[in-house]
């Protein structure tokens, strides 16, 4: 994890990989985490180093096995996502190499970026 202390907002880079066993098999333990963010008032950023739409049909990609399928692991993620709106949310960079660039981007942004929606500016090309 990558961490900016003085705003207490932490990025959890993860691979697409990690991100279904985060929210399968390790949701519980990744749901404490960020209750544990909760309590020191911290914010954390999944980013996701494959685009949204690997994300969302990686049942369909050959080097990914998994028994949980995307809708299983999105519903995870929207009841993440809804629980905690003012210290969670994830982003989806396109590769390691955007990922990198992104890491910037948010630190640049300080703690306004605890008040957009990442993904959503991501698209609209405002964080490239």
């Amino acid at each position: 994890a990558l961490k900016n202390s003085e705003l207490n907002i932490f990025i959890d880079r993860k691979s697409l990989p990690d991100y279904i066993q985060t929210l399968s098999k390790g949701y519980e333990r990744f749901q404490r985490e960020i209750e544990r963010a909760v309590k020191s008032d911290s914010y954390i950023i999944m980013q996701v180093e494959s685009d949204i739409n690997s994300a969302l049909g990686f049942e369909y990609l050959p080097h990914i096995h998994s028994k949980a399928s995307s809708a299983f692991i999105f519903k995870r993620l929207r009841d993440l996502l809804t629980k905690y709106p003012n210290h969670f949310q994830v982003v989806f960079a396109d590769g390691r190499i955007d990922a990198a660039k992104l890491v910037l981007k948010i630190f640049e942004l300080g703690s306004e970026v605890k008040n957009i929606d990442l993904q959503y500016r991501l698209e609209k090309g405002e964080l490239v």
